[in-house]
């Protein structure tokens, strides 16, 4: 399919490759017969795995496949590493940190933070913790609930907005006596809205790599608590607004309350 749509392109093609299939994808049907010439960059931004059989398929792909590439684009320090060790040709992989357009994230003054708060039904006066949770494990998902744990146990004004869960993270909050403080929340027009709304945005994952939500939260002047992997360190080290510290749920919340303050 793909070498179809590229025979019949003549002007420049920019095709965005992110997961295993598409880029073999891509690879192979720029070397078919009758296909026009076309440089191949993959755009590797998920923290890479580490079991034996997920390592040896990374080598054959990055180590064989990918010398048949212009290009590997990292969002984060940790993954241009991982893509050497799984022997990628140092010389093709390149580190180019995420980026947002800050104009989709313009900084929030005190009206826009009052209007988010009614659009999502929350208490003018509440403290209000922002997460994003799509995959508890990476997100550490249960690590941002047990924090705020914490936070209520200490302020019972805290609030906790998780924007996209899996259902382990329901059952969670209800063990962790939660329910009255947490909302699991839908999608929303403009994610501006939740940052916006929020006094400080948690970040709690295990791994990943270049966090657009904590760049987004930066802009919109929202302070980010997060955890030390490369990716948040690498946005730390250049912004204020961004506190490091162990992903340990009582440290969490001490900087996560400090922040609010």
């Amino acid at each position: 399919w793909l070498a179809e749509q590229l025979r019949g392109d003549t002007g420049p093609t920019v095709l965005h490759t992110h997961f295993t299939k598409w880029d073999i994808a891509a690879l192979s049907a720029s070397r078919m017969p009758g296909v026009k010439r076309t440089e191949v960059f993959w755009h590797v931004h998920s923290a890479l795995a580490r079991s034996p059989k997920l390592v040896a398929r990374g080598v054959l792909k990055f180590g064989v496949l990918g010398r048949g590439v212009a290009g590997i684009i990292c969002p984060a320090p940790n993954i241009a590493l991982g893509a050497m060790q799984w022997l990628a040709p140092r010389d093709r992989v390149h580190f180019v940190p995420s980026a947002i357009d800050a104009d989709a994230y313009p900084l929030a003054d005190a009206t826009d933070r009052r209007s988010a708060r009614e659009n999502l039904d929350l208490p003018p006066e509440a403290k209000v913790v922002l997460h994003f949770g799509w995959h508890n494990y990476l997100k550490a998902t249960d690590t941002f609930l047990e924090a705020l744990r914490v936070m209520v146990d200490r302020d019972e004004s805290v609030v906790g907005i998780v924007r996209g869960h899996e259902p382990v993270s329901l059952d969670y909050a209800a063990q962790l006596d939660l329910t009255r403080h947490v909302r699991f929340i839908p999608p929303v027009p403009r994610s501006r809205t939740l940052f916006a709304a929020a006094d400080v945005v948690l970040s709690s994952s295990r791994e990943e790599g270049m966090a657009y939500t904590v760049l987004e939260a930066i802009a919109t002047g929202t302070p980010v608590v997060a955890t030390p992997i490369p990716g948040h360190t690498f946005v730390a080290d250049a912004a204020d607004a961004c506190r490091i510290t162990r992903r340990d749920p009582v440290a969490l919340a001490d900087a996560a309350m400090e922040a609010i303050e």
